[in-house]
Order: structure tokens, then C-alpha cells, then sequence
């Protein structure tokens, strides 16, 4: 009985399914982009922040311990028992021109390329030898 309701479990796919195309208007999330600062994109680009101290504000009963992207300049906050332990998840509170305006397409595909492609370039480029240059 165990391996017949195991056996209506598994499903099994032939063909890849393929992903349905993006909505939103393209132009209006390249307009945002263009607006972006660097560090802005570089968030975007890589899909995380790089989250560090900014504030801790004393309540009675609480700290709400703010942090800030060195990045892009968003910052989120949590609060924290005084006992250290944090008390409720973190709210990210964005820079208006961050997040996408209404009716955006996402970041995803070619414009996540580009963004990362331009993340990329941003940096400092050392130019590695061909090993047959050595010969």
C-alpha cells in the first residue's frame, strides 16, 4: 500500500517546460536602471546586499537595530530584545528611486546580463597572458 500512494507522488516530465515570457513594459524598468547610482545596480545585479551597522535606537523594552547597504544606501531594521535576540524579521526600507516603478517589467534575462555585465566592467580588469605569449 506504502509504494502504490509513493508511486502517484512522482511525476515525470518528457519534454523541458519552458518558462513563461516576462511581463511588464521593458522600457520603463530600463528607464529605472538609467537613474540607478552604481551601487544601486551592483545590488541588483548580484540579488543581495551588503547589509552593515548604521544605528541601534533604545526603547524601553526593545533596541531597533537599523542597518544600511555600504552599496546602494538602502537600510533595514529589526527589533531586538535586550536580551539579544531579535524579536521580529527585518523590513528592508528602500530609496524611492530603487525599487521599480508600477507596471516594470522584472530584472530578469538580458537585463540581469546587463546589469552584471556592467557590474563587471565597473571593476578594476587585469589582463591575463596567453600562455602561448610565454613561449
Amino acid at each position: 500500500m506504502a509504494g502504490k500512494s509513493e508511486a502517484r507522488a512522482l511525476r515525470i516530465v518528457d519534454e523541458p517546460v519552458e518558462k513563461p515570457p516576462p511581463t511588464g513594459d521593458v522600457s520603463l524598468t530600463r528607464m529605472a536602471i538609467a537613474n540607478w547610482n552604481a551601487g544601486q545596480r551592483r545590488c541588483r545585479a548580484r540579488g543581495r546586499h551588503n547589509w552593515g551597522p548604521y544605528a541601534v535606537y533604545e526603547h524601553r523594552q526593545f533596541y531597533d537595530v537599523v542597518e544600511q547597504c555600504s552599496h546602494c544606501r538602502n537600510r533595514r531594521h529589526a527589533p531586538f530584545a535586550k536580551t539579544g535576540r531579535k524579536l521580529d524579521r527585518w523590513t528592508a526600507d528602500y530609496r524611492g528611486d530603487y525599487l521599480l516603478p508600477k507596471g516594470a517589467a522584472r530584472v530578469v534575462d538580458d537585463l540581469h546580463d546587463d546589469l552584471m555585465l556592467e557590474d563587471i566592467l565597473s571593476r578594476r580588469i587585469v589582463e591575463v597572458p596567453n600562455e602561448e605569449d610565454d613561449e
